[in-house]
C-alpha cells in the first residue's frame, strides 16, 4: 500500500489507512504511532478502536481494501494478502476515469499468499485457543503444564507454569511451549514486560542461528523492544514440517497469536 501512495499519490490516490485491533494492547495509541513510523507510512491511518469503520464496511478480514472511485461509489474490494497487480490495475483504472495521464508499468510485489499447505492461525488465548496438546485442560490463571510424548502438526503444547487470560498466554516460571508446524516463516505477536525479556529458540531441537532466524531475532534470542508482530523462523523459501521451541526466562512475557508464511 505504501508503494502505490508513492507512485499514484501525484495523480490523484488518496489512501487512508483504518487500523482496526484485534488484541486490546493494539488500541493504544502508542502503539499504533509506533507502528506507523517503523514500517514507514505516510498516509493518514485512523484508529477504529470501536469498530465503526470495520462495521460500516460489513468486514470480516484482516487485511481488506476497498477502492473508491471519484464520485465516492466503492467500485473494488479485495480481501486477505494476494492479487496486487489486479488491485494495482483497478487503481489505474480508475485514476484513468478522472482524465489524468497515467504512468505506466506496475509495482513488483511478491505474491506472499500461500500455495502450499500451511499451519493456521494459532491462537494462544483461551477463548480462541484450538490445538492445545498438553496433558492438562487449558485454564484461566496460573496452572503448571507438562508436554505430551509427542505434538501432532498444527498443534502445541505449554510446559512450566503459564497464566491464561482471555486473549493471552503469559509466562510465569520456567515456562517453554513447543508447536509442530509446517510453514516457511513463523511469527508471533508478543507483548513483553520490558526490552530485557529473554526468549530463546530452537528448531527441532538445535539453538537457531542466523541461517534460519527471522529478522528479529539475533543469536537464538528474540530482540525486544514494542508489542508488536516478531518474525521468529525464516527458512528462506524452503518450507517444512518443524519443531518450534521457545524458552522463556522472564516472568510476564505475553503471548497472543502464531501466524505463518
Amino acid at each position: 500500500m505504501t508503494g502505490w501512495y508513492e507512485k499514484y499519490k501525484d495523480q490523484g490516490l488518496v489512501v487512508v489507512g483504518v487500523h482496526t485491533p484485534e488484541f486490546e494492547f493494539e488500541k493504544k495509541t502508542e502503539n499504533v504511532q509506533n507502528a506507523i513510523k517503523m514500517f514507514g507510512i505516510n498516509y493518514p491511518v485512523a484508529q477504529d478502536n470501536s469498530y465503526s469503520t470495520w462495521n460500516n464496511f460489513n468486514n470480516i478480514y484482516w487485511p481488506a481494501k476497498y477502492l473508491i472511485d471519484k464520485d465516492g461509489r466503492l467500485r473494488y474490494s479485495h480481501f486477505g494478502e494476494g492479487k496486487y497487480e489486479e488491485t494495482e490495475m483497478a487503481i489505474q483504472s480508475l485514476l484513468a476515469e478522472t482524465g489524468l495521464s497515467m504512468q505506466s508499468g506496475m509495482l513488483t510485489i511478491s505474491e506472499e499468499t500461500p500455495r502450499i499447505r500451511l499451519t493456521p492461525e494459532t491462537y494462544l488465548g483461551h477463548t480462541r485457543m484450538s490445538g492445545f496438546a498438553s496433558r492438562e485442560r487449558a485454564i484461566l490463571g496460573v496452572q503448571d503444564y507438562t508436554l505430551p510424548a509427542s505434538i501432532a502438526e498444527n498443534n502445541f503444547a505449554y510446559e512450566g507454569e503459564w497464566s491464561f487470560a482471555p486473549e493471552y498466554s503469559e509466562s510465569v516460571q520456567n515456562s517453554s511451549l513447543e508447536i509442530n508446524f509446517f510453514a516457511n516463516k513463523v511469527f508471533l505477536v508478543i507483548t513483553p514486560k520490558s526490552p530485557a525479556d529473554k526468549v530463546t529458540i530452537s528448531l527441532d531441537g538445535v539453538p537457531v542461528d542466523e541461517n534460519i532466524s527471522g529478522k528479529d531475532v539475533k543469536d537464538g534470542q528474540i530482540i525486544f523492544d514494542t508489542s508488536r508482530l516478531y518474525e521468529l523462523i525464516d527458512l528462506r523459501g524452503i518450507p517444512g514440517r518443524h519443531l518450534l521451541r521457545l524458552d522463556f526466562d522472564a516472568e510476564g512475557t505475553q503471548i497472543f497469536a502464531f501466524t505463518f508464511g
